[in-house]
């Protein structure tokens, strides 16, 4: 254990800066006089080249901050790993039962969203800015935001939407993230295109559903927490760690077969329904997943 940490390097992925070259810069300052913490975030080769570097005699703690799901490695270099922080429990336990030793020690930390900017508007403010967007009273608006890749499902849930508008025409849908206009022939369906992370909160602020389609084994899935914060009902895939991101939320569905169109269908509707008397909780939602607690846990993790 390193009760006082002298001297922690935390070390990043960078195309320009290759792995041998983070090695050889790290023998330049290694002292081995020094109790010295070396973190590495979200990156297996480089986690790998110190691991090695280790096997050689370097003396140093060794910490993998991974933001993914879950991770296989080829060789025994694991074990040279002190410890790992991972975003999710069900994360952890899914890289755990890939190894037959799995030897580092293990932090679940979750991850953070800053309440000052993501958090629910009151009835009236809700209103006005609705307005200011198009959108009225009586329309449910429902938000999909990702970026627009395969594994986040957007053309999935572009199928979704004209069976929605036929069952529920007082519908509107903004979708954020994506380049492409789809030209959807229809003014309830609106691209927004991409937006700065700081102009991102309201137009969440104004959605009354988020719909998080990932295909694939999210790690956290961070727009997920945002648009709860921000007041929303969501619907998501049960998928990696999104389960556990949203297990004490009450306003959560989840769509157990992500790749089924009816799923879908049958999960956000639930949701329509839900999304009219559903009322946020402003200090409960304050402190979902919020920023400091996250920063608290993560320091903690490297302090221990």
């Amino acid at each position: 254990m390193i009760p006082v940490l002298s001297r922690i390097i935390p070390l990043f992925s960078n195309p320009l800066f290759r792995t041998g070259d983070f090695i050889k810069s790290f023998k330049k300052i290694y002292d081995p006089s020094q109790e010295i913490q070396v973190l590495v975030m979200d990156d297996i080769m480089l986690l790998a080249g110190f691991a090695i570097l280790k096997e050689k005699g370097f003396k140093f703690q060794l910490v993998f901050s991974f933001h993914g799901h879950s991770f296989k490695t080829s060789g025994k270099w694991i074990s040279r790993v002190d410890k790992v922080l991972f975003l999710t429990r069900l994360g952890y336990l899914a890289t755990k039962d890939g190894y037959d030793e799995f030897t580092p020690e293990v932090t679940v930390i979750g991850n953070g969203v800053d309440s000052n900017n993501y958090f629910p508007l009151s009835i009236g403010e809700k209103k006005i800015k609705r307005a200011q967007k198009g959108y009225s009273d009586d329309e449910v608006v429902i938000t999909w935001l990702s970026n627009d890749r395969p594994k986040k499902g957007l053309l999935l849930f572009l199928r979704l939407i004209p069976n929605l508008l036929i069952k529920n025409p007082k519908l509107r849908f903004q979708i954020i993230g994506s380049e492409t206009d789809y030209s959807f022939d229809d003014y309830r369906v609106t691209f927004i295109g991409r937006l700065p992370n700081n102009e991102l909160p309201e137009f969440l602020q104004i959605s009354d559903i988020y719909c998080f389609t990932s295909l694939w084994k999210e790690g956290f899935g961070l727009s997920l927490a945002e648009a709860a914060k921000c007041g929303n009902v969501v619907v998501a895939s049960q998928n990696g760690g999104i389960p556990e991101v949203i297990e004490s939320m009450p306003f959560a569905f989840l769509v157990s077969l992500p790749n089924v169109l009816e799923s879908w269908e049958l999960e956000i509707e639930n949701s329509i329904s839900y999304s009219k008397f559903y009322q946020p909780d402003f200090d409960k939602l304050k402190q979902f997943h919020c920023l400091e607690s996250w920063e608290n846990r993560f320091l903690k993790a490297l302090e221990n």
